[in-house]
């Protein structure tokens, strides 16, 4: 059984931190010793409605009222918890190795009972976040939990060892990260919104290349042969897992279906008349959920389920040229979906949507003109991800740091996003700039 005195578990943290020494004068204290666990502070009678979720890291607040996603009958079985205490889900440690789960709370509110709630009794609740958040990134709590276990209580971190820098210090630990954090991650959501603004300017720039105001109104139904598919009988098991690739409107993803997830057998194929295998070449859009008008070119045979619909090329019309047609007009295909929460178009919607262009000279050059708009969207993409991850991968360090003494605070003077201090990483626009090119490409005013 694993060693769970402070003493012992103090090495393990400062290995899973990445932290060389502790300050010596900073404590070492169990878990049970600064925190205790909020008990039987049930939401009886809902005398509180202010619905609180525990969401990439943050308590955000929730809609009571709200019909979709997993709500329970009654919330008189949630928790109240209070601004300050700490928020962390301890389930699922198995399965999900991804996820923040730790969070602190801002303001009073009702959160579900699955969560671990903390009151911080002997040390200053943003700096007991910032070190669980680090505790979190690093992953220190899932060897806690041992074998099969998926999910840990109070009682199996209670003697987790909580690193305690003198309170005066723990104040200007917290007041630098709120600082840094928030530059970071407004610098995360400016290159975010630079995406959004940069996807719309192609999505125009794809309305504008796939239209010709005096060209050709072919009516999809006459330029292409439509068809779809079905399911066969879930329950026999032959039907399934044979050679035959089956699409399903989660395939598509507006590019190329090299392969699939699911297949079918000959069996499956003989025993059902619409299963139809359709041949390379073929545009696939899908008409169901929340996938409705989404496509995908078939470069293998296959046949599909009934939620996606078939187009094979008649002549008038290049199927890759109807491709970005589509993608480039999912909007207005959306508004003819019909439904409620999973909204669906039909065939029929399919055949009556009407593409103005021209000859497949025409055709063919703006496919041209377009692919080079994509492979430079995509560039510009892995440039902003890029810059994100950095970004990300900074305000894990700088939290890092902090919480574990390796940045004096007291002497670290306010940083801006493009600067650094010294001994705890590189500058994120160094980074930057060794990994992307000194000019991002533009595609029609982008970049």
């Amino acid at each position: 059984m694993r060693d769970c005195s402070p003493e012992a578990d103090v090495t393990i943290v400062e290995e899973a931190l990445g932290a060389s020494t502790v300050p010596r004068s900073w404590e070492v204290r169990p878990l049970w010793a600064i925190a205790r666990e909020r008990k039987g502070n049930l939401n009886t009678g809902m005398k509180e409605t202010n619905l609180l979720s525990l969401s990439f890291g943050n308590v955000i607040r929730k809609d009571i009222d709200a019909t979709g996603g997993l709500l329970p009958v009654s919330f008189e079985g949630y928790q109240i918890v209070n601004q300050g205490d700490l928020i962390l889900r301890l389930t699922d440690l198995q399965n999900d190795k991804r996820s923040l789960r730790s969070g602190l709370c801002t303001e009073q509110g009702i959160i579900t009972s699955a969560y671990l709630c903390l009151v911080p009794t002997g040390i200053a609740p943003r700096y007991f976040a910032y070190l669980m958040r680090a505790y979190d990134v690093a992953k220190v709590l899932y060897p806690l939990g041992g074998g099969l276990r998926q999910s840990l209580t109070f009682e199996d971190i209670r003697m987790l060892p909580i690193l305690v820098p003198p309170v005066e210090e723990q104040r200007r630990i917290a007041d630098f990260l709120d600082d840094q954090v928030a530059r970071i991650d407004e610098s995360i959501v400016l290159r975010r919104s630079q995406r959004e603004i940069n996807e719309a300017r192609y999505l125009d720039q794809l309305r504008r290349l796939t239209h010709k105001p005096d060209g050709a109104r072919w009516r999809v139904g006459y330029a292409f042969l439509s068809g779809s598919g079905t399911t066969p009988k879930s329950d026999r098991p032959e039907y399934f897992d044979g050679s035959t690739p089956w699409v399903v409107s989660g395939d598509l993803n507006d590019g190329v279906i090299e392969s699939t997830e699911k297949t079918v057998t000959n069996e499956a194929l003989t025993d059902h008349s619409a299963l139809k295998v359709y041949r390379p070449g073929a545009l696939l859009v899908a008409m169901y959920g929340a996938t409705v008008g989404r496509t995908g070119l078939l470069s293998i045979s296959a046949c599909v389920n009934q939620a996606v619909c078939v187009l094979q090329e008649r002549g008038p019309v290049s199927a890759r040229f109807a491709q970005y047609w589509f993608i480039a007009r999912r909007g207005d295909i959306l508004e003819l979906a019909s439904g409620g929460g999973q909204p669906n178009i039909s065939q029929e919607v399919v055949r009556n949507l009407r593409i103005s262009t021209g000859d497949l000279r025409w055709q063919r050059e703006r496919v041209d003109e377009i692919d080079r708009l994509s492979a430079q969207r995509s560039t510009l993409e892995e440039i902003e991800q890029a810059g994100v991850r950095l970004l990300e991968e900074r305000k894990r360090a700088v939290i890092t740091a902090a919480v574990t003494g390796e940045l004096d605070v007291t002497t670290a003077r306010p940083i801006g996003v493009g600067k650094w201090v010294p001994n705890v990483g590189a500058s994120v626009d160094s980074a930057v700039r060794d990994q992307v090119p000194a000019q991002a490409p533009s595609i029609g005013g982008i970049g």
